[in-house]
């Protein structure tokens, strides 16, 4: 794109979006890496399970939003 003399609005539009699916890829990674690791806590309650797992979520989503 820069190649091609394009605006740079609109090279900054593809970057967001690149951005943008970057991290959805990085949460639905953690988020399956998190939810093997909640499954060798097997013999913990399903609600200490369930409130692990949302407080580490909203966690990550901070870290998204600033990292």
């Amino acid at each position: 794109m820069v190649g091609k003399d394009r605006p740079i609005a609109d090279i900054l539009l593809q970057t967001d979006a690149i951005e943008g699916s970057l991290r959805v890829i990085r949460r639905l990674l953690l988020e399956t890496a998190l939810d093997n690791v909640l499954q060798d806590l097997a013999g913990s309650p399903v609600e200490t399970r369930e409130h692990l797992r949302s407080t580490l979520v909203a966690l990550l989503e901070h870290s998204g939003r600033n990292g």
